[in-house]
């Protein structure tokens, strides 16, 4: 029997995802609150990217989709992420799934996301960190392990996550302007620390890495943004240290072309390093250590989440675990904390 799955929003991770599940043969449903944006999906943004319309994917109207009395295998949230707790919480109540993935980040870092500890959800609720499930990914962290378990190093890993929300709205040309999205503001999920949370995800996967249980210290810059109806942190610099390691994240909303990797470094000696360069199609892990290695990995938007849902849909436990409950818990936790500082 096919599998059955259910999107919430229609702008561009909906129709991500349903071009993903229709590729990978599912029965797909979507909807959205606004009518106008279904039909904008099914017009412009999903011909655009995918030459012409699916008709296998069925678009439903919003106020019936919670009389529905099916079983989905997989509920897929994605809406903007002021709203993803409300609508988590209105399919659990009114929908039967199996599974349900919250776009990243899991909420607004002011949000209360503390029903989801009180419940059974740790193996149903996940969320759409997929950079952190890719091959490329997968072989990097397996050369990191390997250097901090077999090398007595002090090491230096900077994540650089850089990219101009001029090239976010591009890629959005229904979105007239930054003003428009909820990307202006950090209130409603905006700014460099919500759009680029992966970046944040990616942090805390290393820091469990590279520090374990050991006793480290932490540093934290932001600078914002204040204008006329914008007001988000367009800078962010977090670190966590000790005497051995020192683990870096820069992200901004300003480079273009974008930046996106990792580097493993000794002093000034080049280690280890990922790179994501996605207007190349590509990601690229290259070892300094002898012998040298430098592998390629094909990569598109598109294979994100094809990728995700296999993985989801296989029950592939293992592999899922970076899309757990808990690690999206944890990004959200040191968002909470950050912006306690600042605002």
């Amino acid at each position: 029997m096919k599998k059955k799955i259910l999107i919430f929003g229609s702008g561009s991770i909906g129709t991500h995802h349903a071009n993903a599940a229709v590729s990978l043969n599912y029965n797909v449903f979507i909807t959205d609150k606004e009518e106008n944006q279904l039909i904008n999906m099914r017009e412009n943004i999903y011909p655009s990217r995918y030459k012409k319309w699916n008709e296998q994917i069925k678009c439903l109207p919003y106020k019936s989709v919670f009389n529905l009395r099916d079983t989905f295998d997989l509920i897929i949230i994605g809406v903007p992420p002021n709203n993803h707790l409300k609508l988590l919480k209105t399919c659990i109540k009114n929908l039967k799934f199996k599974k349900v993935l919250v776009e990243k980040p899991l909420c607004v870092f002011s949000d209360d996301y503390n029903f989801l500890l009180k419940k059974d959800l740790k193996n149903k609720v996940f969320c759409g960190y997929n950079h952190s499930i890719s091959k490329s990914y997968e072989f990097f962290l397996k050369n990191l392990k390997k250097l901090v378990k077999e090398k007595n190093y002090k090491l230096t890993v900077d994540i650089h996550w850089k990219e101009s929300f001029d090239l976010v709205l591009k890629a959005h040309p229904w979105i007239k302007s930054i003003s428009q999205s909820y990307l202006s503001n950090f209130k409603k999920g905006g700014g460099v620390s919500h759009e680029y949370s992966h970046a944040i995800h990616l942090f805390l996967i290393l820091k469990e890495i590279l520090f374990k249980n050991k006793k480290i210290k932490f540093e934290k810059k932001m600078k914002f943004l204040k204008k006329k109806r914008i007001h988000y942190d367009e800078f962010i610099y977090f670190s966590y240290f000790n005497k051995f390691i020192r683990l870096r994240l820069f992200a901004n909303s300003k480079n273009n072309p974008p930046i996106k990797k990792i580097v493993v470094k000794n002093d000034s000696i080049h280690l280890l390093e990922w790179t994501r360069k996605l207007e190349n199609g590509k990601e690229l892990v290259k070892t300094y250590l002898k012998p040298y290695q430098e592998k390629n990995f094909k990569i598109t938007r598109r294979d994100d989440f094809i990728n995700e849902l296999k993985l989801l849909l296989d029950k592939d436990i293992v592999k899922t675990k970076y899309l757990n409950l808990a690690y999206a818990i944890q990004v959200n936790m040191l968002l909470k904390s950050i912006f306690k500082s600042y605002v």
